[in-house]
């Protein structure tokens, strides 16, 4: 019985060494796996930090087009608005230059007489300045112009 004893142990020392060395390798596995699973989390942290990075300047990109397209929007109403003011002030200056022609024609038509007649008065008292009077004082007073030396009647004028 004593030497199964020693035999018994013998086979539960090397049961147990082989059970440690399972387990320091199992252990040393659990450790290389938790390492790898420790590695992938900061891994799966970094692409969540990038994603949410990657969201914040999506978010501001399209605060941005929005803008953008409000800004667009407004621009086009104002260059529609700015259109539509200059076609109105073409219209009222088409209109006042019609208006202003049709009253110098009306002036015109109104003043063209009188016109006529104060420049038939201008000339003949253009005439008259030009005209000397008779020495004889007979009824043809006034001589055509200042190179004439004789009247109608034949007088010498002054």
């Amino acid at each position: 019985m004593w030497r199964s004893r020693p035999t018994r142990y013998a086979k539960l020392h090397d049961a147990v060494v082989r059970k440690f060395a399972a387990m320091e390798g199992l252990n040393k596995a659990v450790k290389e796996l938790s390492q790898g699973l420790l590695s992938e989390k900061i891994k799966l942290e970094r692409l969540n930090i990038s994603k949410l990075e990657e969201d914040a300047i999506t978010t501001q990109l399209f605060a941005e087009k929005e803008a953008a397209k409000l800004s667009y929007q407004n621009a086009q109403e104002e260059n529609s608005n700015v259109q539509f003011a200059q076609k109105e002030s073409i219209q009222e200056k088409n209109m006042i230059e019609r208006r202003v022609a049709s009253m110098r024609e009306e002036n015109k038509r109104m003043v063209e007489p009188q016109r006529k007649q104060y420049e038939k008065e201008i000339a003949q008292l253009e005439a008259e300045l030009k005209c000397v009077p008779c020495v004889c004082a007979c009824a043809t007073q006034l001589v055509g112009d200042a190179t004439q030396t004789r009247c109608v009647d034949g007088h010498a004028v002054m």
